[in-house]
This record gives C-alpha cells, structure tokens and sequence, in this order.
C-alpha cells in the first residue's frame, strides 16, 4: 500500500514535470512572438526611411523645375527691355510717326506690367516653395525623430528577447534537474521495490 502511493507520488511528480515542460514551451512561443514583432517595427522603420528619402528627391526635382522657370523669366525681361530699347530707338528716329509709336509705347508698357505681374506671382510661387521645403524638413526631422524611437524600441525588444532567452535557459535548466531528481526516484522505488514497474 505504501508502495502504491509511492508510486502515485512519483507519477504525480512526473505530470507537474510535464506541465512545467509545457509552461516552460509557451514561454518559448511567447518569445518568438516578441522576435517577430521586433522584425516587424524593423521593416516599418525601414519603410519610412525609403518613404523620407523619396519625398527628398520628389523635392529636388521640384526645386529644379523652379529654377528652370525663374531662368525662363529673367530671359523674358531681358527680351522685353530690349523690345522697350527697339521702342524708343523707332520713336527717336520716326518723329513723322509718333503717335503710332506713342501707342506702340503703351501696348509695350501694358506687356511690361503683365510680365512685372508675372514676375510677383513668381516670387510669390518660390516664396510658396521655400515654405514648403520648410515643412519638408520638418517632415525629415520627424521622420528621423521616428527612426530613433523605433531604434530604441528594437533595442528595447532585443533585450527583452535576451531576458526571455536566459528565463528560458533557466527553465530547461530547472526541468533537467526536475528530470534527474525524477530518474532517481525511479532508481530509487526499482532498488527498494524490484518488482514494481515504473513507467
């Protein structure tokens, strides 16, 4: 009878083992889940950097395009002054026809005031576009502000995995020293009860 609840003891012993072995493999599960996150805020990382360097370039493109424009300006106002120089020249050399060229004048003066218009809306434009490289960079910074968050959060991870990783250790360690403290109870019960089987 003594036996028997030796054995019921013993056999106990070994179900709170295999528990253990359980508990201890969802920790393991556990920590391959954290792995995998972690893996995910990296990607997510590189992605807004892939996505900050693209907003970079988009806008060094629009940058050239602006100073192609204001090239573009500055060639017409050196063509409309030497269209205003042609003018005065026709009306020093034509006085018969003065009043014509009085007219040519004004239609010449109304053309400089639309151009002079244009000019302002130009200015206005890359005034609009320095703002908005402005914002860009505040938009990098952030973006870089992120980056260091999510590298701090990676490093945060990795040394949660490094804990989980030793917890795990520990865990095996304990259920192998469960296991042989189990094997010499069995040792034990097969040289004190030769006839009783174990399993």
């Amino acid at each position: 009878m003594e036996s028997e609840h030796h054995r019921m003891d013993d056999e106990h012993r070994i179900i709170e083992s295999e528990h253990r072995k359980i508990k201890s493999a969802h920790l393991i599960i556990e920590s391959e889940h954290h792995i995998i996150e972690s893996e995910h805020h990296m990607i997510e990382s590189e992605h807004h950097i892939i996505e900050s360097e693209q907003h970079i370039m988009d806008y060094e493109h629009h940058i050239m395009g602006n100073e192609r424009h204001i090239m573009d300006n500055k060639n017409h106002i050196m063509e409309n002054e030497h269209h205003m120089m042609e003018s005065e020249q026709h009306i020093i050399e034509s006085e018969h026809h003065i009043m014509d060229n009085e007219q040519h004048i004004m239609e010449s003066e109304h053309h400089i005031m639309d151009y002079a218009h244009h000019i302002m809306d130009n200015e206005q434009h890359i005034m609009d576009n320095e703002q908005h490289i402005m914002d860009y960079a505040h938009q990098i910074m952030d973006n870089e502000h992120r980056i260091m968050d999510n590298e701090q959060h990676i490093m945060e991870s990795e040394h949660h995995i490094m804990d989980y990783a030793h917890h795990i250790m520990d865990n095996e360690q304990h259920i192998m020293d469960k296991n042989n403290h189990i094997m010499d109870r069995e040792n034990h019960i097969m040289v004190k009860y030769p006839h009783t089987i174990v399993n």
